[in-house]
């Protein structure tokens, strides 16, 4: 059965509000505080909102929207952020060590000064089975490139996994990008 491509799920829009809500309990869960609860913002819109400095470690994010988030040194280590759309967002000074940004859009992204360490950015898909057609796979409107366009100065890329990565007109000055070797 051939896979077909077919629009994302609409995603639930988020007010700023309700993202702080979430990002309160899964401050308590980090601080071992009673009403904690990991911040599961899989298939959620957040676009535009207001994330900067706050906690998001281990974090579910599968196919969220954070396009054009105010995100500086936002902590995402270890998060689940595949098949995220993160366009225009500024990730400066950002946290990302070891996060899953499989399949992750970085078009016009702003990650200078981020950290990278060991980051998973190759290409990767969300698919659904469908009865009648197969699986379908689930994108972003207006994916063309990953990193394309994203400024990347002074990322820590180190160990990074970059295989598969579409990169045109990205920014890598001064990024560090050592491999195992």
């Amino acid at each position: 059965m051939a896979a077909k491509s077919v629009p994302t799920p609409v995603a639930r829009r988020l007010s700023q509000v309700e993202l702080d809500m979430i990002c309160a309990k899964h401050d308590r869960l980090w601080s071992c505080k009673p009403g904690g609860a990991r911040a599961v913002l899989a298939w959620k819109d957040l676009s535009r909102l207001d994330l900067r400095g706050r906690n998001l470690r281990d974090a579910d994010c599968t196919g969220a929207i954070f396009a054009s988030c105010q995100m500086q040194g936002v902590t995402l280590d270890h998060a689940n952020l595949f098949g995220a759309d993160m366009q225009n967002a500024d990730l400066s000074e950002s946290s990302l060590r070891r996060a899953d940004l499989r399949g992750v859009c970085l078009r016009g992204a702003n990650l200078t000064g981020a950290d990278l360490f060991e980051a998973d950015l190759r290409e990767g898909a969300i698919a659904t089975m469908d009865r009648h057609s197969g699986f379908k796979l689930h994108e972003h409107v207006n994916r063309s490139g990953q990193i394309e366009g994203a400024n990347l100065s002074g990322a820590n890329l180190e160990r990074s996994r970059l295989s598969g990565v579409m990169a045109m007109k990205a920014d890598f000055t001064d990024a560090v990008m050592k491999v195992l070797g």
